[in-house]
C-alpha cells in the first residue's frame, strides 16, 4: 500500500526521523533507514531500542511516530496519480488483495481517508507475526484468496516485499521508486515498471506460464426446462466476470422451489443442473442450500451478483454484503424475449401437448 497505492513512504520516514531525534535523541543513517522498509512498526521499533538502547516501549515509541504522521499526511495529497483509475481497470478482469506492513490506527486512517477498501481479502501488519521479509502476509493472502501461488502476482516497491513475495511462490511485478530497477531485480522481481499505470492486462499476460487471480460472477435460479432466455443470462453474466472471469451457477433446490412457488419443478434437481452443465457456459455448477439461501454467497465469495430481470433478491442480501463481501457489486441482466421464453410460459405450452 505505502510506496504503491500511497506516496507515503517519504511522510513516514520524516515521521520516524522526527520521533526518533526529538523523543530519543537517536539519528537515523539512510542504512538503517533501507533495512527497516516493509517491516511492521513492532518490528521497526524493536530493532531502534535494541540499536540505540532505548527503554521507552515498543506501544509508546510507535504512538509517538503516528502522532507526527497523522499531522503531517494531512497537508499532503499522498494518493498516486491514476490509483483510482488503474484499480477500476483492473478490477473489470482480476481478484484484488491488498497486503501491507501498515497496522493499526495508521492503516485504519490511510484505507479509510484514501477510500481503498474495495478489496476481496486484506491482510495487514496486525494479521500477522512477522514482517516483510518473511512471506507470512503474503502466504496469507493467498489462502485466504483461494488460489494457489503461481495465480497471483504482487506488486512490491520495496526489496523486503519483493524478497517475501518471491518466497511466498508468486509472481512479482517491481515499481521502481522508492528503490532503483537493480535493486528489484536483484530481490528477485519478475518485470519493472516505472509507473503504477503501466500495470495492465497485457503487460501482467507477459509473466510466463502466469494463470492469475480471477473475478468470480454468481447466477442463481431453477433453470427448470433450460431455454434460449437462461442461456442469454448466464453468458451475459459470463461476461460480466471479464476476461479471465468465472461463472459459478447455484441451482435453487427442489424444496426451495416448491416453497417458494407453490409447485414442484418439472424436472428435479440433478437433472435441472445436468442441463445447465450441459450448455457449457457456467464454469461451476453447484446446488443451493436447502435452509439458508445466504450461504453459498458467503462460502463462494463472488465479485458480482447477477440477478434476472424478474428475479427477485434474497432477504438480507444487501445487507450480508455490507457487512461480509463490500467489494461484491449486485446487477440485473435485461430480459431476452420474455414473451416467449420464460419457464412459465414453456410449462403450460408443454403441459397442453
Amino acid at each position: 500500500m505505502d510506496g504503491v497505492l500511497l506516496d507515503t513512504e517519504p511522510v513516514h520516514e520524516r515521521a520516524v526521523r522526527q520521533c526518533m531525534e526529538e523523543d530519543y535523541g537517536a539519528k537515523l543513517t539512510k542504512k538503517i533507514i533501507s533495512r527497516v522498509r516493509g517491516m511492521v512498526d513492532r518490528e521497526e521499533f524493536a530493532l531502534y531500542k535494541k540499536i540505540f538502547g532505548i527503554a521507552d516501549s515498543i506501544e509508546n515509541m510507535s504512538s509517538n511516530k503516528d502522532k507526527r504522521f497523522f499531522s503531517m499526511i494531512q497537508k499532503r495529497d499522498v494518493l498516486f496519480d491514476g490509483v483510482p483509475e488503474i484499480l477500476r481497470k483492473l478490477r473489470k478482469d482480476y481478484v484484488l488483495a491488498l497486503t501491507t506492513s501498515t497496522s493499526g490506527a495508521k492503516f485504519d486512517y490511510e484505507t479509510g481517508l484514501f477510500g481503498l477498501k474495495d478489496f476481496k481479502v486484506v491482510t495487514n501488519g496486525d494479521d500477522v507475526s512477522k514482517g516483510k521479509p518473511d512471506p507470512e502476509c503474503y502466504i496469507r493472502t493467498v489462502k485466504r484468496l483461494g488460489l494457489a501461488p503461481e495465480e497471483c502476482v504482487v506488486v512490491e516497491d520495496a526489496v523486503n516485499g519483493v524478497i517475501a513475495a518471491k518466497a511466498a511462490g508468486v509472481w512479482c511485478i517491481g515499481l521502481r521508486g522508492t528503490f532503483p530497477s537493480s535493486a528489484l531485480k536483484a530481490a528477485g522481481a519478475d518485470i519493472i515498471v516505472g509507473d503504477i499505470r503501466e500495470i495492465t492486462y497485457d503487460r501482467i499476460n507477459t509473466l510466463g506460464g502466469l494463470k492469475t487471480g480471477f473475478r468470480i460472477a454468481l447466477a442463481s435460479g431453477t433453470f427448470d426446462i433450460f431455454h434460449p432466455g437462461h442461456e442469454y443470462y448466464l453468458r451475459k453474466a459470463k461476461a460480466a466476470a471479464g476476461r479471465n472471469g468465472r461463472l459459478v451457477v447455484i441451482i435453487a433446490r427442489d424444496s426451495t422451489v416448491k416453497m417458494i412457488k407453490g409447485r414442484a419443478p418439472l424436472n428435479d434437481e440433478g437433472k435441472r443442473a445436468a442441463a445447465v452443465r450441459k450448455s457449457g457456459i457456467p464454469d461451476i455448477v453447484v446446488l443451493g442450500s436447502k435452509t439458508d439461501f445466504l450461504e453459498p454467497v458467503r462460502r463462494i465469495k463472488p465479485n458480482i451478483i447477477c440477478l434476472g430481470y424478474d428475479q427477485r433478491e434474497p432477504e438480507g442480501l444487501r445487507r450480508m454484503l455490507s457487512e461480509e463481501l463490500p467489494f461484491c457489486k449486485v446487477i440485473r441482466i435485461g430480459a431476452y424475449n420474455p414473451e416467449k421464453f420464460k419457464s412459465s410460459r414453456i410449462r403450460v405450452w408443454n403441459c397442453d401437448k
